[in-house]
């Protein structure tokens, strides 16, 4: 179950996040995985770069679509 998307995102965890992002993989999950790492922003970040080395293109592509909305230019030229 993925994890609800509050306003603060005081109770969801890191592990709520990867979860977020292996759904990425499963066509009827991505659609809100991808909301809920959205409405995350920079909370989800490591789960979302953990995400880059999936076996699975969906989830890379999804986190990138994710890091390219909220990581900051000089961030993401490290992982380039």
């Amino acid at each position: 179950m993925l994890p609800q998307m509050k306003q603060d995102n005081s109770e969801t965890t890191m592990d709520d996040y990867r979860r977020c992002v292996e759904d990425l993989a499963v066509k009827h999950r991505a659609k809100r995985s991808l909301r809920c790492l959205m409405a995350a922003g920079t909370l989800a970040t490591p789960a979302l770069l953990e995400g880059l080395r999936h076996p699975e293109p969906a989830v890379r592509i999804g986190c990138c679509q994710v890091l390219d909305h909220y990581l900051p230019r000089r961030i993401a030229r490290t992982y380039q």
